[in-house]
């Protein structure tokens, strides 16, 4: 079973994901670990330090620190090199690319039961039709505000009109133990 959680960026995927594995004892992937690592390397290449590039690839949470000390860094930096890198390797090597280095890495390590924080779009989610597998959305709770002040990326709205979510959940700030236990239910052995 293939668990593909999908959703805009601050839902609390990545938070559902680590709830859903400690319940079902299932690995977390993601489409963008591959990213991540991809960037990581044009960065190094970019960069003279490119110990520090591959940090904060790595470790948001450096790219954070380093923000609060240096004014030009700003929150979503490295958001903004995340979606530019990946919609420019969509557009050289197909929408389906990041999926596929996905389904290859869950290959490589025989996995059959796996949790996926970050279905993006169509691609994504027809990567794993012919595996059983579930996607869940997981919707922003009132009041969030997006990391986007003026236009979200394509790749923030490209499965809102999809009608194949086996549910849509709108939980409340700090609610999502419920979220993981229902879909844990469902899924789960």
């Amino acid at each position: 079973m293939i668990v593909l959680l999908s959703g805009k960026s601050g839902a609390g995927k990545s938070t559902l994901a680590g709830l859903l594995s400690k319940r079902l004892g299932w690995p977390v992937f993601s489409f963008g670990d591959g990213l991540r690592e991809e960037l990581a390397s044009f960065l190094v290449r970019l960069t003279p330090d490119g110990d520090i590039a591959r940090r904060w690839v790595r470790k948001p949470e450096l790219l954070r620190k380093q923000a609060e000390k240096d004014r030009r860094f700003r929150g979503t930096l490295m958001r903004k090199w995340l979606v530019t890198y990946g919609e420019h390797a969509r557009a050289v090597h197909g929408q389906d690319y990041w999926a596929k280095k996905l389904a290859r890495r869950l290959d490589a390590v025989s996995c059959r039961s796996a949790i996926i924080d970050d279905a993006r779009n169509m691609p994504e989610v027809l990567a794993f039709s012919g595996q059983d597998h579930r996607v869940f959305r997981l919707e922003t709770y009132p009041g969030w505000k997006s990391p986007f002040p003026s236009k979200e990326p394509l790749t923030e709205t490209a499965l809102d009109d999809y009608k194949g979510f086996a549910k849509v959940f709108t939980p409340e700030f700090g609610a999502l133990d419920e979220v993981a236990e229902e879909i844990a239910r469902e899924v789960g052995p």
